[in-house]
């Protein structure tokens, strides 16, 4: 039974403004009338913890948090999220199910319900030290801290998105990239503005691994399976995720914009027969069976030039955390702080 309906009038029009606004086109679009953000609240019950359902159009939030700004916040939050994610990789809207969040007040509802959700699986979602995951459709997630559950809801948000639209046909590597691109945020007055340059979390770890000589080869990365590295240690599961979302920038907006072509043809590919298509005659034309599905597509699509790549790209991450002009920069902190780590299945 319905029990209260909510509206949100977003403050300025739900476009998406900055840079993620230029992922295809190249220009900026116009912004559409402003519109509403509508939920439905109905209660909902974990165990004995009295909780609440928020359903919006793309959403269904099932969670015990008690937090009341965070439910507040929540509706326009993710229906401005879900706008980012179709502004990166477009998708046509065409499903009528809306995608199921479970987010829960404490770990230990969050520890039960994986257990039972995820069965022989749970034991790897289990090592993920905060913040929550994904498996295909589903996103299952726990309250931290308002800001950085909120950023913890995007970056998941997108895998949810990912999956339902391009299957399991998406490189690791550009799936959490894409994802972690979507973490940072501001508020201007009650909308939220997604500013993925400005992630300073992700700066700091690749500032540290720059430092410390411990940034993962190019090869690695786009050969690895996050669920993988999710069970090494924290600091190479926090080098791999700032390296996936600085590689992302870096293609994206990059100096000269040498790979922005060839990028913006893969995001436009995503989930068709020609990706799949094309990853396999790179298989064949390199010879080498050790590339993953990750490597190849990364060599179809941006170059097989993997050493001038990485030259290009360290170069771009000495601009980017400022080791260029300062030997010590002080530590800065996101708007997302420390984001939760995140793992999707």
């Amino acid at each position: 039974m319905l029990s209260k309906g909510r509206v949100f009038f977003p403050a300025v029009s739900l476009a998406l403004v900055g840079a993620s606004s230029l992922w295809l086109g190249g220009c900026r679009q116009s912004e559409p009338a402003k519109q509403a953000v509508q939920s439905q609240v109905t209660d909902w019950q974990f165990g004995r913890a009295l909780g609440q359902r928020l359903l919006t159009d793309h959403f269904a939030v099932y969670t015990t948090v008690q937090d009341a700004l965070t439910l507040e916040l929540l509706p326009v939050f993710m229906e401005t999220a879900y706008r980012q994610y179709i502004s990166m990789a477009p998708a046509p809207d065409d499903s009528d199910r809306r995608l199921p969040i479970y987010l829960f007040d404490t770990r230990n509802q969050w520890e039960q319900f994986t257990r039972g959700f995820a069965r022989d699986e749970a034991r790897r979602y289990l090592q993920i030290r905060s913040g929550g995951y994904t498996r295909q459709e589903t996103c299952v997630a726990y309250y931290i801290r308002r800001e950085l559950t909120l950023a913890v809801l995007a970056h998941e948000g997108f895998h949810q998105y990912a999956y339902r639209h391009f299957g399991k046909a998406v490189p690791a590597w550009l799936n959490e990239g894409l994802a972690s691109y979507c973490e940072n945020y501001a508020w201007d007055g009650d909308q939220p503005v997604f500013a993925p340059h400005a992630n300073r979390f992700r700066i700091n770890h690749l500032r540290q691994a720059l430092v410390t000589g411990k940034l993962m080869p190019l090869a690695e990365i786009l050969d690895a399976h996050a669920g993988d590295v999710v069970t090494t240690t924290q600091r190479k599961v926090q080098t791999y995720y700032a390296q996936v979302w600085s590689m992302t920038m870096f293609l994206q907006h990059g100096p000269q914009q040498r790979y922005t072509w060839g990028f913006a043809r893969l995001l436009a590919e995503l989930g068709t027969p020609a990706l799949a298509a094309t990853a396999r005659a790179q298989r064949a034309a390199t010879g080498d069976r050790d590339i993953g599905f990750g490597q190849a597509v990364f060599r179809a699509y941006i170059t097989e030039d993997l050493n001038e790549f990485t030259e290009r790209y360290l170069a771009y991450l000495r601009e980017l955390t400022g080791l260029n002009v300062a030997r010590h920069p002080t530590p800065t902190h996101s708007t997302a702080g420390q984001t939760a780590l995140a793992l999707s299945h």
